[in-house]
């Protein structure tokens, strides 16, 4: 017996090319009777290429082309294909921007990515003198800076001060219960990332009501006088909540890239593992999982394509 198995798959195609491909399988119809008489036990598979919603121009008013060809394992998914899988990324354009006299701020937590249920992120800008005011979370903070300088402080429960500058490719840590604040010298944008958890509402009922949370302001001393300032009658910190990732050299390096590995082997107050990848046109991080945790990406500049399995 002769198998002819027709496969049908996802291709940009425009009506007149798929009404050629109509008159091909016409044509095919007509020779089936031929191939029938034939003795080759083989499994032939001719595909046949079908319009898309992104590709077809009758679509086009009731599509977003945009969102379209950024998600293609939507619009055209793989024959392996099994089903639905719930949203794995959130974009931060989606998110409402809060505006102040320092800068201007938005989040993605699991009200808008369900799926990050330990995880929460916020992305930051702050003008030259801009002041993000002293606060502190439950859980640890942390955070990259995407560009600029800024002046980190914080402040331990034996009343040890830290003061630190950072820039961009650096990053720091706060863990949990620590009150910190920023200062920025040179234009600042970053991305923090949050451990979420679930705090009584009744734990806030004395605090003040209103904030500044991002404000205006003046920069700020040179660094070694506000070190001395600070730690003039209680000391620093025994471990420094900052981490100079820009002066790391590369872990491992490949063909396709490298990778920048910060854990507490190289900054001990952390309880956060990152990896800063810099992937090169084409480049593949290999298909892996943690057995233990989430794990929460940041595409600081280009593009690339995130493929998951469920």
């Amino acid at each position: 017996m002769f198998i002819l198995e027709l496969c049908l798959i996802g291709q940009q195609i425009s009506p007149t090319e798929a009404i050629k491909k109509k008159k091909l399988m016409k044509k095919l119809k007509e020779i089936l009777p031929i191939l029938s008489i034939l003795k080759p036990k083989k499994k032939i598979i001719i595909p046949i290429p079908i319009p898309i919603p992104c590709a077809d121009v009758n679509l086009v008013p009731f599509t977003n082309l945009q969102l379209e060809h950024q998600n293609p394992s939507s619009t055209q998914p793989p024959v392996t294909d099994a089903g639905s899988v719930p949203p794995f990324k959130y974009p931060f354009a989606f998110s409402r921007t809060a505006y102040y006299s320092g800068g201007w701020t938005r989040q993605v937590t699991v009200r808008e990515l369900p799926l990050s249920r330990r995880m929460a992120g916020v992305q930051m800008r702050l003008i030259k003198g801009g002041v993000r005011e002293m606060h502190w979370h439950v859980t640890s903070e942390w955070a990259y800076v995407i560009q600029g300088t800024c002046r980190i402080t914080a402040v331990d429960d034996k009343a040890r001060s830290f003061v630190e500058d950072v820039g961009e490719g650096d990053l720091w840590l706060f863990p949990g219960g620590i009150p910190h604040s920023l200062q920025v010298k040179l234009p600042v944008i970053a991305c923090c990332v949050d451990i979420q958890n679930h705090v009584q509402e009744s734990t806030f009922d004395n605090l003040p009501q209103h904030e500044l949370y991002i404000f205006a302001s003046e920069l700020p001393r040179p660094l070694m006088q506000e070190k001395e300032m600070a730690a003039e009658k209680t000391g620093e910190v025994p471990q420094s909540y900052a981490y100079f990732a820009s002066a790391q050299p590369a872990n491992a390096t490949r063909w396709g890239g490298s990778a920048k590995i910060i854990d507490k082997r190289n900054f001990p107050v952390t309880d956060i593992a990152a990896v800063i990848i810099t992937l090169k046109p084409g480049g593949l991080r290999e298909l892996h999982w943690h057995p233990n945790s989430d794990e929460w990406n940041y595409c600081v500049s280009g593009r690339v394509t995130n493929k998951h399995l469920q």
